[in-house]
């Protein structure tokens, strides 16, 4: 049962017109542990939606930080956009199980759409942390280039550690030639076609809508991932 407690938020960073971060400072807040890929349930109680919303966690255990990232999609993500640093926020427990194995031998291939990517910065960076020497694959699909977030973090991550690799995918407008992005869709038949890993010790880790995470989870399994390979985290 997730108890419900009230933050303060210390930082806002906006990254787009519609995406923002809150911080939250884990000593000032007092934050217990997590694991990366979590995620919290908000309550606003005066938006009349007493379940709450949850959103993934973006920060790393290991950071300072308590982060969520939200992009505005309606009514109750539109309210925490407009929050900023000193306002409060009431938060359950990190809670889910959207986590790659602490034994995982094959690679990790994360695909993201959309806002899809936050639990993956958290995840990524707790891989790192660990020393993980697995391959690490990074395919993230964005409507925009303004809409990627965290592209300098992932980038810079990728400049450090060679076993990171990254894909950005842009379907929404014409772009430069560039070693990092690619025109179109993310498909799972191209990823696999590419794939050097050994499939059957791998993980892949879906995020995003929940049409997005329904046609990248038939794709892969159409392809011979098996089931159980496959961990999924979709939203509304």
């Amino acid at each position: 049962m997730n108890t419900e407690k009230n933050f303060i938020i210390s930082k806002k960073v906006d990254h787009s017109a519609n995406i923002s971060s809150l911080y939250f400072s884990k000593k000032e807040n007092n934050f217990g542990d997590f694991i990366a890929g979590q995620y919290v349930t908000i309550y606003i109680p005066e938006l009349g939606i007493p379940e709450g919303k949850s959103y993934s966690i973006s920060s790393a255990p290991h950071e300072n930080e308590f982060v969520i990232t939200i992009k505005k999609m309606g009514l109750f993500s539109n309210y925490l956009c407009d929050l900023s640093a000193g306002d409060t926020v009431s938060m359950s427990d990190p809670y889910g199980f959207f986590y790659p194995d602490e034994d995982g031998r094959g690679a990790l291939v994360c695909i993201a759409g959309g806002i899809g990517i936050t639990p993956f910065r958290s995840i990524i960076l707790d891989e790192l942390k660990k020393k993980s020497k697995r391959n690490i694959f990074l395919y993230y699909s964005s409507k925009t280039k303004d809409d990627l977030v965290f592209f300098e973090d992932f980038k810079n991550i990728a400049d450090t550690y060679k076993n990171v690799h990254l894909f950005f995918h842009i379907t929404g407008e014409r772009i430069p030639q560039n070693p990092f992005f690619i025109q179109g869709r993310i498909s799972p038949q191209n990823i696999l076609k590419n794939y050097e890993q050994e499939i059957a010790n791998s993980e892949f880790l879906l995020c995003g809508s929940i049409g997005f995470v329904k046609d990248m989870w038939k794709g892969l399994k159409n392809n011979g991932i098996p089931e159980f390979n496959i961990y999924t985290e979709s939203f509304y």
